[in-house]
C-alpha cells in the first residue's frame, strides 16, 4: 500500500487582509438587514468580535473573494 501525498488547499499561516479587499459571494437585501436576525447577529458582532477568522480565495493582487460559509 502507497501512502500519497495530498497538496493543502490553503496556507499554513494566516494573513490578515483589508476588509474592503474583499468581495462577498452575495449582497445582502435591504429587506434582510431589517430582519431581527441581522440585527442580532450585527450586535453580536460589536459585542463579541467575530470568533472564527473569514475564509477567502484571493484573485487578483488586493482582491479576495469570501467564501460561503458551509
Amino acid at each position: 500500500m502507497s501512502i500519497s501525498k495530498v497538496a493543502p488547499g490553503f496556507r499554513e499561516h494566516v494573513v490578515e487582509v483589508a476588509t474592503e479587499s474583499i468581495t462577498p459571494q452575495k449582497q445582502i437585501s435591504a429587506a434582510s438587514r431589517k430582519s431581527s436576525l441581522y440585527k442580532q447577529i450585527a450586535a453580536s458582532l460589536q459585542h463579541v468580535g467575530l470568533i472564527e477568522p473569514l475564509v477567502v480565495f484571493p484573485r487578483k493582487a488586493g482582491d479576495y473573494l469570501l467564501e460561503p460559509v458551509s
